[in-house]
């Protein structure tokens, strides 16, 4: 099924005030985000509403629990280029199982910080706050940093939209595209992080751009979608092997592409 191509009107020219740099800047769980004194706070929280279920090893029903396992590279790749707000949302909505309001956010968010120094993120400074902003502009990535994507997998870019040949559409000044967890477009605080990103060198081919996006030729946008690595032309021509996006989401972020 074809997805429509989202453009938003919004323009944002501002970064966040007072924010630590965000994630498309390089914020991410390895930065430091919690506090070892939140840690030991959310590991008593933990123990009180979370290791029936979880196991005291958080390894779940490998150690004979009643859950899956919340530790350990499969759960961390598993959430890899999700935002910490994606991570919480589904704690805090949804844990403990159909009992998820018999614990309070503030204890949510230090069992947060529990599990990122259990899964062996550094801690920091500054305990984890319960703000949206900062949750959503803080990215899950596993040891060593995201990994490359693979034809298929879900991407963003931000770059400047421009007309590409035979009628289609190009991102000139690209950034490389990174994974990001589906192809809804940015919002908020995360669609600030897009204006303030340093944009890139390259060009990316857009493929099913609809509407057509003609009133945003030279503004600064971000796509998502899917990374496709080649192309044949029509009518059987040549491959093509400019990278490309399948796009699901196409988002203005400023009206001035800048440099």
């Amino acid at each position: 099924m074809r997805v429509a191509t989202v453009l938003s009107c919004c323009i944002v020219s501002m970064v966040l005030a007072g924010a630590d740099p965000v994630w498309a800047q390089g914020r991410t769980v390895e930065d430091g985000v919690y506090s070892a004194a939140q840690a030991a706070r959310g590991k008593e929280a933990y123990t009180q509403a979370c290791a029936a279920c979880h196991m005291d090893s958080l390894r779940g029903f490998f150690d004979g629990g009643a859950a899956p396992p919340i530790v350990g590279d499969r759960f961390v790749n598993g959430w890899e280029a999700a935002s910490m707000l994606d991570l919480f949302a589904k704690l805090r909505d949804t844990m403990p199982k159909d009992a998820a309001e018999t614990v309070d956010e503030a204890s949510k968010i230090d069992i947060l910080a529990y599990l990122l120094e259990m899964n062996e993120f550094p801690s920091g400074e500054a305990d984890l706050a319960n703000d949206v902003a900062l949750l959503t502009t803080t990215m899950v990535v596993p040891h060593g940093g995201l990994t490359p994507p693979e034809p298929g997998a879900n991407v963003r870019v931000v770059g400047c939209l421009a007309s590409g040949a035979n009628g289609g559409w190009i991102f000139t000044n690209a950034t490389e595209p990174v994974r990001t967890r589906g192809g809804q477009p940015s919002e908020g605080a995360a669609l600030e992080a897009a204006a303030a990103q340093p944009l890139g060198t390259g060009t990316i081919r857009l493929m099913d751009a609809f509407p057509k996006p003609d009133g945003h030729v030279g503004h600064r946008m971000e796509a998502k979608g899917l990374l496709v690595a080649e192309i044949r032309q029509r009518g059987g021509g040549a491959l093509i092997d400019t990278p490309g996006i399948n796009l699901s989401s196409l988002t203005m972020v400023s009206s001035d592409c800048g440099s």
